[in-house]
């Protein structure tokens, strides 16, 4: 007799804003409000989506996730990030320059910023 457990038949966060980002059933103000969620792994989700968007979609995003690029989490400060740097913007990059906040919260990973990914 196999017993599963409660956790094993729900659906993950993560999965339903990866699916709906994928099906592009997410605007930019629904990723925002999954991007402020309170959750990392929801948060992380919703910044993967965001990389699905072009930089113009992006736009009202964007002073967020500049702001988001600080954020105490590194995973979420890492795709944060790499949002800015799909989309044009150079803040990440720059702050790296600068020896800033970004690259003492990063560490090693600030090499998938300066590679772009």
């Amino acid at each position: 007799m196999t017993i599963s457990s409660p956790a094993a038949t729900t659906t993950s966060p993560r999965s339903i804003s990866d699916l709906a980002g994928r099906r592009a059933a997410l605007s930019p103000d629904a990723l925002r409000a999954h991007v402020l969620d309170p959750s990392p792994p929801v948060t992380l989700a919703a910044l993967r989506a965001c990389l699905r968007l072009s930089a113009d979609e992006g736009a009202p995003l964007r002073p967020l996730l500049k702001r988001w690029i600080h954020f105490p989490n590194r995973r979420i400060a890492l795709a944060s990030s790499l949002c800015l740097i799909g989309w044009g913007h150079a803040a990440p990059y720059e702050d790296l320059l600068a020896e800033g906040r970004l690259a003492g919260l990063l560490g090693p990973l600030a090499l998938g910023v300066v590679a772009g990914g």
